[in-house]
């Protein structure tokens, strides 16, 4: 979950989060198995 780095407070901004999966699909599937 490397990503994790890339948004900071990303527990904060749960729709930036989904906005910044979305732009990087690549770890989409990724994001939704993550805890919101």
């Amino acid at each position: 979950m490397i990503w994790q780095n890339h948004v900071p407070g990303f527990r904060n901004h749960t729709a930036d989060v989904l906005k910044w999966c979305v732009e990087f699909s690549a770890e989409y599937n990724s994001c939704l198995r993550l805890p919101h």
